[in-house]
């Protein structure tokens, strides 16, 4: 595929285990207030004009959008929420704090501010990048939204005391298939001390957290034994009984006689159809596949939806090109060897990887639909 001539550059710049710059510092109030005041300058300088909608007050120019505390626009102008779109990538200068710009890649992102989390632990669905500082100075909060390895959104933010109150800003980078979307600048309501005190013990509780973790793109390994789970299902020690214990009743089961003698039953739930061997005497003998048709998380965290660069960081590869049919990524091809291929045909591909166990061998394979995950399975 042309696009993806360099995508070994590319997966570089996707995650941010992919980065090892040097320390910077966190996103601070005065670089907020300092992008604010630009966009400000830049809606005087473009002549718009305030817009009245429901109880805001609103400027729309090319690329992004105001929200004023008032309906004067000035140089004093107070910012209460701000928007860069998809259209800033033609305007010159449109860019947010840090030269951090829509279309970039998560992982530059993150490489941007600092992080004290490199493998990005916590849930599934959240982790803390930092938090630094405790009131009544001022706290700096970074922090990521995911659903399993894809990102959906980066925040950064500073509680400061104002008064005898907490006032929070920050900016949240909408991450759209492992780059940014859209940019947003916030400002939140006051609250108490002691509810953001809660807030903090809450983001110093995640950041504790190790459930989750992101995978290695920077040296990642070949596909492993322990990989080999589907929804939290382990492949090699699946039956029958845990297959309903872990996930209930199966909404259909059909059993088939192969020409073996053995049967073959399949049995579907919701997100997944699972496929299992017996002897002719009714006895379980193996699990031949699984196969993840909803959103369910299968080895390395691949999830449905997700883009392929993303899915290809995530192991190791052996070419900087994959613009042909038949791309070896790792290993030597062959029946009982270990190794990963990727094969396109116009607007499919998909990605077979081998691994030998004792007497059989186990496939992973994933196929995308415009180089996005559509389905994946593992089979013996």
């Amino acid at each position: 595929m042309k696009k993806l001539l360099s995508v070994m550059l590319i997966i570089c710049m996707l995650l941010p285990t992919a980065y090892a710059a040097e320390e910077v510092e966190p996103l601070t109030s005065e670089e907020l207030n300092a992008f604010t005041q630009g966009l400000i300058e830049r809606a005087i300088a473009d002549e718009l004009t305030v817009e009245k909608e429901g109880e805001g007050y609103f400027l729309h120019g090319r690329g992004y959008m105001l929200e004023l505390q008032s309906e004067d626009l000035s140089p004093d102008s107070l910012v209460k929420s701000a928007l860069i779109d998809i259209e800033s990538i033609d305007v010159s200068g449109l860019t947010a704090p840090r030269v951090t710009v829509v279309t970039q890649a998560a992982g530059a992102v993150l490489a941007s501010y600092p992080t004290d989390n490199p493998s990005l632990k916590g849930t599934d669905r959240e982790a803390v990048l930092y938090l630094r500082g405790d009131l009544p100075n001022d706290v700096h909060v970074g922090k990521l939204t995911r659903s399993g390895q894809m990102i959906t959104l980066i925040e950064y933010s500073v509680y400061s005391m104002n008064g005898d109150s907490v006032g929070e800003i920050g900016l949240q980078y909408t991450i759209n298939n492992g780059y940014v979307s859209a940019i947003r600048y916030y400002t939140a309501e006051n609250i108490s001390v002691a509810e953001a005190e809660m807030r903090l013990e809450s983001l110093s509780a995640l950041q504790e957290e190790n459930s989750y973790f992101a995978y290695d793109t920077v040296s990642p390994q070949p596909l492993e034994r322990e990989d080999l789970s589907i929804q939290g299902l382990d492949f090699i020690d699946l039956s029958p009984e845990i297959a309903e214990r872990m996930l209930g009743k199966s909404l259909s089961k059909e059993r088939l006689s192969d020409s073996d003698g053995n049967f073959i039953e399949t049995m579907d739930w919701e997100n997944l159809k699972i496929v299992f061997i017996y002897d002719n005497s009714g006895k379980f003998l193996y699990t031949k596949s699984i196969v993840a048709i909803g959103d369910v998380e299968g080895p390395r965290g691949i999830r449905l939806g997700e883009n392929m660069v993303s899915v290809l960081s995530r192991f190791p590869g052996q070419t900087e090109s994959l613009s042909g049919e038949h791309t070896l990524l790792y290993g030597t091809e062959g029946e009982n060897s270990v190794y990963a291929v990727l094969k396109q045909d116009k607007s499919e591909q998909a990605l077979y990887i081998n691994l030998p166990m004792d007497d059989y061998n186990i496939l992973f394979t994933c196929r995308f639909v415009d180089e996005i995950v559509a389905e994946f399975s593992l089979s013996r």
